[in-house]
């Protein structure tokens, strides 16, 4: 549609496909602020003329209720829409070709949990279910002729999972412990997905993460040196990817002021070899110096 001499091109003069929609949104929340409870509404009217001339709402609630000082229990309810890109849409390449009548996704997201903060210590546990529909994938279909290609596709996904943390905070009890916060999270979701035509391969959807767990420390060495470090194990599904856990650091220097940092980073201390998406091989160990200044 548009002359051009890049490569990408068809036959580096003319490309095979244009497209142009205009999206408009309208968002108003209200919050509902009362002695133990916090209520938080929201309501989004979206158009978008790559559908159709139809405005669409999706509703949003927040809430919150605080039984006691130290107790906090919240939960929210949230209704989604995104377009697919027009790189889902058009885009081909070797071995990647995109489809144009792809519908947009959309979801419906439950969550809910709750906290406990004391002097010393914060914990909180959360759940959550999410119900996606015509979410997008590259997926290389069954019958696909060569085996190889990968084509973007509508699927169905229900995921569910639970969030835990808890964070030990001794300064709060002994104001000249080094230690200022020892934490570690758990994370686990498991999905269940539903393809409309057989598939082989997935490059997203099928290869998420299940587990993952983080420990990490901030501590104060001497004077104004500080140090920070967090180890983190992940379990990734899928064919080919193996667990794998990785340290990285922070040492820093904190003026009197607070003005100023300078710090160095290290992200893979123990320079470990490990792959994303089971064949995207990452850097081992790495380093980076800077300063931070704040005006």
């Amino acid at each position: 549609w548009q002359a051009t001499q890049g490569h990408d091109a068809t036959s580096g003069i003319n490309y095979t496909n244009q497209a142009d929609r205009v999206n408009q949104s309208a968002f108003i929340e209200h919050d509902i602020l009362l002695r133990d409870w916090t209520i938080s509404l929201g309501l989004l009217a979206n158009h978008n003329t790559a559908l159709d001339s139809r405005w669409r709402i999706y509703p949003g609630v927040d809430i919150s209720y605080r039984p006691t000082q130290h107790w906090k229990l919240f939960a929210s309810w949230n209704m989604a829409l995104r377009m697919p890109t027009f790189t889902d849409l058009y885009y081909s390449g070797t071995n990647i070709v995109g489809t144009k009548d792809l519908k947009p996704e959309k979801t419906n997201d439950v969550s809910l949990g709750t906290r406990y903060r004391t002097e010393g210590w914060k914990i909180e546990a959360s759940a959550f279910y999410s119900h996606k529909t015509d979410m997008i994938d590259w997926v290389i279909y069954a019958d696909e002729p060569d085996g190889q290609t990968f084509r973007s596709g509508n699927f169905t996904l229900d995921n569910a999972g639970i969030e835990l943390l808890a964070d030990f905070l001794p300064q709060e009890l002994f104001p000249e412990f080094p230690i200022r916060k020892i934490g570690i999270q758990y994370a686990y979701i498991n999905e269940d997905i539903d393809y409309a035509k057989p598939i082989l391969k997935s490059k997203y959807a099928m290869e998420y993460l299940r587990h993952k767990v983080v420990a990490s420390t901030d501590s104060r060495l001497f004077r104004n040196l500080y140090l920070s470090l967090s180890w983190r194990w992940q379990d990734r599904v899928g064919e080919g990817n193996a667990p794998y856990s990785l340290l990285d650091g922070r040492l820093s220097w904190r003026s009197d002021s607070g003005r100023w940092d300078i710090y160095a980073d290290c992200s893979n201390i123990l320079n470990k070899t490990y792959y994303d998406y089971s064949y995207i091989p990452q850097p081992g160990r790495w380093g980076k110096v800077g300063v931070a200044i704040k005006f």
